[in-house]
């Protein structure tokens, strides 16, 4: 059929606005890109930044374009670059995180550039519509059609290896048996079973730098910035959850309070979905996922939990697999593009209730198929306060199964003491027997322990890195079987008696005969 047989002298402006808009969303992504890439050169002298620099198409923006030029020519500080530029390299600078994956910067540039053959040919047909030429025309849309079947050059002519061997270590995981950064997951369990609770202990966990409640998911390491999109709580009910949390773990509640005033601890509520669906078509990203996408880069965030998956993707039926494909697979993307770990709570199918496994979520395969991490939380046969965590699927480390929990009065998860995942108890009560030993000057009272209510028993849990609770099981234990007593002392001017703990001393006078 003759590409030209619709073409008449009498037809409207060919409209060019939707492509327009892909054009500069392609832009304004390659300019990210751009941004990234200068820091990474000029900071981490990666050989890879390097490369894409010398792929990046002329862009929109005099001092990007400028920066990318210097580099080009040989620029390996940030002082060879125009000083006029150097208010916004310093930004650049300053805002810039490590990229722990090029290639989405990579799918980035290459969309931009092969946008940009396409919207000249789209200009050009255009043009000769207005001018009603009908040889140019059928010219420029032969061109389109050969771009689009072409792609870009520079792709799709083989695919390319991996070089394994080169590749990094995998980073450590933001918390025990967790996923890493940059990492896409899901956190499942019935309605009600306290996926919730689950959350801000992991939340706070993370932000603390401290066990928690469930010490199996403990953060080791320095404090994360962590993001809480929350769908079904408001704020009062958050605080109150929150500082319960800290209660029972034996944790000042002024320390959450702390880490939100000082950034490691974002929440968000009272948000607009961040994907619809249509009645046609595949569920798009919202305004308010775009943004969400940007404050994790700005927050330089660490982990953001989503919660829940039900309330931030309005989807037309949630057994749609390509739907629910089209969430995981977009949310998945902008975890590794931004570096920041993306977990969603969803819950489980009726039919899979009970059903430990990764696959037990609501709605198509898709969702656990796409996601490299899952926790499972199941409820005890039999007995409402006791459940079971477990990791069914952990693409970035072991499984681990059957974490015991029970729930607590106010409703916040705790783990039961014969699964604790660090040391065990035996060898909880010889740290403390030696801690005491060591320190005869600090003076530890056993009922000050749960409460973190004196200097010295604050002390001794810093030491331990374990919840409150389980420190005062171990001394307890250890005053049992009498590796630690009670000392009776009195302060100077003081008729008050109190009690510390002291290394076991036998008194006894007995002579033993040989």
């Amino acid at each position: 059929m003759n590409a030209t047989a619709t073409f008449t002298k009498t037809a409207a402006p060919l409209p060019v606005a939707p492509m327009v808009k892909t054009m500069n969303e392609a832009h304004d992504r390659a300019c990210i890109a751009a941004g990234e890439l200068i820091t990474e050169h000029f900071l981490w002298k990666t050989p890879e930044a390097r490369e894409l620099v010398e792929e990046m198409p002329p862009l929109r923006d005099r001092r990007l374009d400028a920066i990318l030029s210097d580099i080009r020519s040989g620029a390996e500080h940030p002082a060879d670059c125009a000083l006029e530029h150097g208010p916004y390299l310093a930004t650049l600078l300053v805002e810039s995180r490590r990229i722990r994956d090029f290639e989405p910067l990579r799918r980035h540039i290459g969309a931009f550039r092969r946008l940009g053959r396409e919207y000249t040919q789209i200009a050009r047909l255009a043009a000769a519509w207005s001018d009603r030429d009908r040889h140019v025309f059928g010219e420029a849309l032969d061109a389109l059609q050969q771009e689009a079947a072409n792609g870009d050059s520079t792709e799709n002519t083989q695919v390319a290896g991996a070089c394994i061997a080169d590749a990094t270590s995998l980073p450590e995981p933001l918390f025990t048996h967790g996923p890493v950064p940059g990492g896409f997951g899901l956190i499942i369990g019935t309605d009600g079973i306290g996926k919730g609770w689950l959350t801000l202990d992991l939340l706070l966990g993370c932000a603390l730098a401290r066990p928690m409640n469930i010490p199996a998911f403990r953060r080791n390491g320095r404090p994360l910035r962590v993001t809480y999109l929350c769908y079904e709580d408001d704020p009062r009910v958050l605080r109150w959850r929150l500082d319960r949390v800290c209660e029972c773990a034996g944790v000042n509640p002024q320390a959450w309070r702390d880490a939100e005033q000082d950034g490691r601890l974002h929440v968000a509520v009272d948000l607009p979905p961040l994907f619809m669906q249509g009645t046609r078509g595949a569920p798009v990203p919202t305004p308010i996922c775009n943004a969400l996408t940007r404050t994790l880069k700005t927050r330089r965030a660490d982990l953001c939990i989503i919660d829940p998956l039900a309330a931030a993707a309005v989807l037309q039926s949630e057994n749609d697999n390509s739907a629910l494909n089209a969430v995981a697979v977009t949310l998945r993307e902008r975890a590794r593009d931004t570096g920041c770990a993306i977990l969603l709570t969803h819950h489980t199918s009726k039919a899979s209730r009970d059903d430990a496994g990764h696959h037990a979520s609501r709605g198509g395969s898709a969702l656990t198929g796409a996601a490299r991490w899952v926790l499972r939380l199941l409820q005890s046969p039999g007995d409402p306060d006791r459940l079971t965590a477990g990791v069914p699927k952990n693409s970035y480390g072991p499984a681990r199964h059957g974490i015991s929990l029970y729930r607590q009065t106010q409703g916040v998860l705790c783990e039961s003491d014969e699964n604790d995942p660090g040391l065990k108890q035996e060898e909880h009560v010889k740290r403390v027997v030696q801690f005491v030993t060591d320190n005869p000057h600090i003076e530890i009272n056993p009922k000050a322990i749960t409460n973190k209510s004196s200097e010295g028993a604050r002390t001794l849990i810093d030491y331990l890195g374990i919840p409150s609770r389980n420190a005062a099981q171990a001394v307890k234990r250890a005053l049992e079987t009498e590796q630690l007593q009670l000392e009776e002392r009195r302060r100077p001017n003081s008729r008050h008696k109190f009690r510390v703990l002291i290394p076991w001393q036998d008194n006894d006078q007995e002579t033993i005969p040989f």
